[in-house]
């Protein structure tokens, strides 16, 4: 990845490609530095090494664990002497970056999309260039390697798991007065959340937004969900657990109904399914991923359902997952071709006001021939009760 770093500086005639945030929230600073902190620093990559900028109390653990070739402390400029002297803290910052930069004689920097303002527009001040540029970071995480691979199977497993948990309450339910009870209790999207995320977590991942959505709430793709869960009605799961130790994300999503389903929603979850057959079946290195997501629409269309309007089928096919849930490459209308390596979600959904909604989603890797499933759990709609 940093030669591809060092050969996009020559290409575009720059001294160095900087970052400054903390890696935690930043996938990109973590991918290239493998240094986890919740505090921001600076990276910098010039045409011959790369450095980083960072807190004397964190200087032990970078040098344990940072993938650079220097690490420099902050206190080799004197920030805090010049804080005491009178200078905010962003002032003396920004003056440290500054000599920091010019110390590796820096006048041209290319940064990310998302690099500060009030950062850049000082270092243009003090005449040396900035320009905002697309990640080459986020280009070179595209394609996976085998071990960032065994990252995202382990946590789609994780995922299976925390479902199964969820799935088996749901066997364990009953019905009364069309809502599902356990334990005499009302079961509630709240409480498979729950459960879905208590696993994760036993299993050392975490998870921000679960989806558990039932009911017309399953209608729209992002609601987390929320109230008591009814008898023939849809259940939309959605679990993206991350790894607490590697960072890598799994992402995967069911729908359940427990007892009997109208029609019209039995058929949309064949056609989802269909939808999805098709689509991995596609995959292949160099294939263009519109192709495939256009293929998926020709599909719905042929059953008579709407794409691209507000309700049917509304969003792409699917997306790239690693350190990031939502990452390179989309599986939409771009023509990007796909490559060996890329991991890809494959989740076409249908969803309607009056009926809720199906989402079916696999993670696949595009390999030599074909494409891998990394999922191996069930895709069927309809749970009965054990009891």
């Amino acid at each position: 990845m940093k030669q591809a770093l060092i050969d996009f500086l020559k290409k575009h005639g720059m001294d160095a490609y900087m970052m400054y945030a903390d890696s935690a929230a930043d996938a990109d600073l973590y991918y290239t530095t493998q240094f986890l902190a919740y505090d921001p620093f600076l990276y910098l990559h010039t045409r011959e090494k790369d450095v980083l900028l960072i807190s004397n109390m964190e200087i032990g653990r970078a040098e344990k664990q940072a993938d650079v070739d220097e690490i420099a402390p902050l206190s080799r400029y004197d920030l805090i002497e010049q804080v005491k002297k009178g200078k905010t803290p962003e002032d003396a910052y920004l003056d440290v970056v500054a000599d920091f930069a010019g110390d590796l004689g820096i006048q041209k920097i290319a940064v990310p999309h998302s690099f500060g303002l009030y950062l850049a527009d000082g270092l243009r001040s003090k005449n040396i260039e900035v320009t905002p540029v697309n990640s080459p970071v986020q280009r070179s995480r595209a394609q996976k390697s085998s071990t960032e691979i065994s990252f995202i199977r382990s946590a789609q497993g994780a995922a299976e798991k925390a479902i199964k948990k969820a799935e088996n309450t749901l066997k364990q339910s009953k019905s009364r007065d069309g809502t599902l009870y356990v334990n005499r209790e009302v079961l509630t999207c709240e409480k498979l959340r729950s459960i879905i995320e208590v696993s994760l977590l036993c299993d050392g991942y975490t998870t921000e937004t679960t989806i558990v959505a039932a009911g017309a709430l399953s209608a729209d793709p992002h609601n987390t969900g929320s109230g008591s869960i009814k008898y023939g009605e849809p259940i939309v799961i959605d679990v993206f657990p991350q790894s607490k130790l590697n960072r890598y994300h799994g992402d995967m999503t069911r729908t359940f109904v427990y007892g009997k389903p109208w029609q019209e929603l039995i058929d949309m979850h064949k056609m989802v399914l269909a939808a999805q057959k098709t689509a991995i079946e596609m995959i292949r290195p160099g294939i263009a991923a519109s192709e495939i997501h256009h293929l998926v629409c020709e599909v719905f269309e042929s059953g008579g359902y709407d794409i691209g309007k507000r309700e049917g089928f509304i969003h792409s096919t699917g997306h790239g997952v690693g350190l990031d849930v939502h990452e390179l490459p989309a599986v939409g209308v771009n023509n990007e071709p796909l490559k060996i390596g890329n991991v890809i979600t494959i989740e076409p959904g249908l969803y309607y006001q009056d009926m809720g909604g199906v989402r079916i989603e696999d993670i696949v890797v595009v390999t030599e021939k074909g494409c891998k499933n990394l999922n191996s759990y069930h895709k069927k709609l309809i749970i009965e009760g054990t009891r």
